[in-house]
């Protein structure tokens, strides 16, 4: 079936609140909706760039969800606000089908509290996203992702020591 432009704009709408819906979830501390409606059923977290070792293999969405959560709730607020999406949707097409398959480059802030001192950090995430058919659901899932730090200002005493 070719790709319409219905198709492709369904598909950037669908990404879209994908990420959007990961940092809004997190921020909220909505874990169910991370492991429902974000990530994948496998997940793969490369935090190589900033943690020293190797790429995490790849996890349940349960076991990835419960990993973000272990860090973040060890911080008394966080809040993410993501500055660009970037997707790399193909054009639609009469010659190609529909992707099961897209990755995507996110920037953002983040901003980290703990003990009434601050961090505010900036990174871009690289992102796969592949589709997981979910009946009358954003089929969109995050199977990848990758964060490359850029910079950070506040307290250091605020960042977990092996980000450090």
């Amino acid at each position: 079936m070719p790709y319409s432009e219905t198709s492709f704009l369904i598909d950037h709408l669908n990404v879209t609140d994908t990420i959007n819906r990961l940092w809004s979830s997190v921020d909220r501390h909505d874990w169910a909706t991370v492991a429902e409606r974000v990530f994948a059923k496998e997940v793969v977290a490369d935090y190589t760039l900033l943690i020293p070792g190797s790429p995490v293999e790849k996890l349940s969405c349960q076991v990835q969800t419960d990993l973000f959560k272990a860090r973040v709730e060890s911080f008394d607020s966080v809040q993410h606000c993501s500055t660009t999406v970037l997707i790399d949707l193909p054009q639609p097409s009469e010659t190609y089908d529909r992707p099961s398959e897209v990755k995507a480059t996110v920037t953002g802030v983040n901003a980290l509290v703990k003990d009434n001192k601050t961090s505010l950090s900036g990174a871009w995430y690289e992102l796969t996203l592949v589709r997981e058919e979910a009946e009358g659901k954003n089929p969109w899932r995050i199977s990848y992702m990758k964060p490359h730090g850029m910079w950070a200002t506040g307290s250091n005493d605020v960042v977990p020591a092996d980000f450090k």
